[in-house]
């Protein structure tokens, strides 16, 4: 498990995605952990019914597809 704190994930946003390809992130706030980034593939959810158009759904609706 890697941890991260919130300005290194505002200042390195990437170094925290790579870190959630291979393992669990702990997001620390003030010290105290505050949330969990997993890669969507190393949770392995994707395979599982009905994620991939639900993911697609709300990226559509949130304007990320066209």
């Amino acid at each position: 498990m890697e941890a991260v704190n919130v300005s290194g994930l505002k200042n390195n946003p990437s170094e925290a995605l790579r870190l959630a390809h291979r393992d669990v992130v702990v997001v620390m706030n003030r010290d105290k952990p505050d949330a969990l980034m997993v890669g969507i593939e190393a949770a392995g959810v994707l395979g599982e019914k009905g994620v991939r158009p639900a993911l697609a759904t709300a990226l559509f609706r949130d304007g990320h597809l066209s």
